[in-house]
C-alpha cells in the first residue's frame, strides 16, 4: 500500500467534483478520505478559489471553478506527458 501526496488528494477531489459528486459525503466516499482531512482540503481549495460552495439553506454543494478545471486539465496533460500509455479521462 502507498500513501497519496497532498497534491494527489487535491486533484482527486477536483476530479470527483467535476464528475458530479457535489455533496461532501459523496466526495468523501469517492476519494476514500476521512471527514476531517476532506474538510481541511476543501477549505484550502475554496480559499484558493479552485472550488466554490453553493449554499441552499443547510445544504452545501461544491462546484469546481474555471480555475479548478484548468488546473485539473494541466495536471492530466502533465501525467499523460510523463506516461504516454496512461490516458486520464479522454
Amino acid at each position: 500500500m502507498f500513501r497519496r501526496s497532498r497534491l494527489t488528494l487535491y486533484f482527486e477531489i477536483l476530479e470527483a467534483i467535476e464528475q458530479g459528486r457535489e455533496k461532501k459525503t459523496w466526495i468523501m466516499y469517492s476519494t476514500n478520505l476521512s471527514w476531517n482531512l476532506l474538510t481541511k482540503i476543501l477549505e484550502t481549495l475554496t480559499g484558493k478559489r479552485f472550488v466554490r460552495v453553493e449554499r441552499k439553506g443547510k445544504h452545501r454543494r461544491y462546484k469546481i471553478t474555471r480555475k479548478g478545471s484548468r488546473a485539473l486539465s494541466y495536471h492530466r496533460k502533465s501525467i499523460e506527458g510523463l506516461h504516454p500509455t496512461i490516458k486520464l479521462h479522454e
